[in-house]
């Protein structure tokens, strides 16, 4: 009976569905049963409402005015939102988020099967939808739990694509290309979602640790500049539309004041450079005490068969980090595209903990 049920939980199906009840039950219970809370989410809220109400899906506005700080991506989805349920409510509002929440902790699952293997996946999705503060994110009008699908998707897409260009023979060459335009495709739903910041995240992290592992031959088959004008093609399908019905103004405040401006200045949200190492425990939590050993633990395992996986899975974490750390205005929720490295990281110890214990178990007894 135990090893039936053990070979039930160990099938890829079972596990997702699994982590589909579970974060059902996290997210989207009782999702409506209170009102939106200042200051984000009633603002988000009416900017969907006056684009579906104006019937302008171009360009957002704010109680009449023109609405500059983000894309409109997430506005569109809480727009479709409000006409699947028929009307804008706190459930509607907050319906994208929590959706996208639970595709990220799916993404997560499947993140440490191509980088750990077809192992105990469900602790990583365990582990990052009962962390505190994307949990808080994922129910709440927030954008930044879309952002983090998008970005996660889009480093999930480069990291299977770098791995199967790697293979000597037996290369698909049709799965290469559609990891490879997945990779760029979910960059521009990125930016669509909350600006530059949707793409730069990704590109660094990808850059970065091709840089470090000099692989030269990889970064020219990423075809990067073609990839970018592509990524920068789709972006202009909205932004040139957006642009020529806001003017002048509405570009200097898209491409400078709420971008450039706002990551090297700040302005209400200044905070010092050491900001997020106090602040990013508490998000984490519970799991933030568990950090310094998965730190260790991908250390000392770098030189077995797995260095490659944790050094991408550091860089990630690293350069997200250290991109938001060096920014003027600091929010904890910016982080949250690192938590899914954060969590894999986190559940591999968590896993070999498990059945290293089960293992010191069945001795002892024996």
């Amino acid at each position: 009976m135990k090893q039936q049920v053990t070979n039930l939980l160990s099938q890829k199906r079972v596990q997702v569905k699994l982590l589909v009840v579970f974060t059902i039950l996290l997210y989207f219970t009782n999702l409506g049963q209170w009102d939106l809370w200042n200051p984000d989410e009633p603002r988000y809220a009416e900017v969907a409402r006056e684009m579906v109400v104006n019937g302008d899906w171009v360009l957002m506005h704010y109680n009449g005015n023109v609405y500059p700080d983000k894309p409109p991506l997430f506005f569109w989805l809480v727009g479709l939102s409000s006409f699947l349920f028929r009307g804008f409510t706190s459930f509607s509002a907050r319906f994208p988020a929590a959706f996208f929440g639970t595709l990220t902790v799916l993404l997560t699952y499947l993140l440490w099967r191509s980088l750990l293997g077809a192992g105990t996946g469900l602790i990583s999705g365990f582990i990052l939808a009962t962390s505190f503060e994307f949990a808080f994110r994922s129910t709440r009008a927030n954008i930044d739990s879309t952002l983090t699908f998008f970005t996660t998707a889009s480093l999930l897409c480069f990291i299977h694509w770098y791995r199967s260009s790697k293979q000597q023979g037996g290369r698909d060459e049709d799965s290469l290309r559609f990891a490879l335009y997945g990779f760029y495709v979910s960059m521009t739903l990125a930016t669509l979602t909350k600006g530059p910041v949707g793409f730069i995240l990704p590109l660094l992290v990808s850059l970065v640790f091709l840089v470090i592992q000099r692989d030269w031959k990889a970064l020219k088959e990423m075809r990067l500049l073609l990839g970018m004008l592509f990524m920068i093609g789709l972006v202009l399908l909205w932004y040139a539309p957006a642009v020529s019905k806001g003017g002048e103004l509405y570009l200097q405040d898209t491409l400078f004041k709420h971008s450039i401006a706002r990551y090297s200045q700040g302005w209400a949200k200044v905070r010092p450079f050491y900001f997020y190492l106090y602040t990013f425990p508490a998000s984490f939590l519970p799991w933030a005490i568990f950090l310094p050993a998965a730190f260790l633990h991908g250390r000392f395992r770098e030189t077995l068969e797995k260095r490659e996986e944790y050094l991408f899975l550091f860089v990630w974490f690293a350069v997200i980090f250290l991109f938001f750390s060096v920014s003027k205005g600091k929010r904890a929720l910016y982080l949250l595209p690192l938590f899914p490295a954060a969590a894999i990281l986190v559940g591999k110890v968590w896993q070999d903990l498990i059945f290293a214990l089960v293992v010191v178990i069945r001795r002892e007894w024996v």
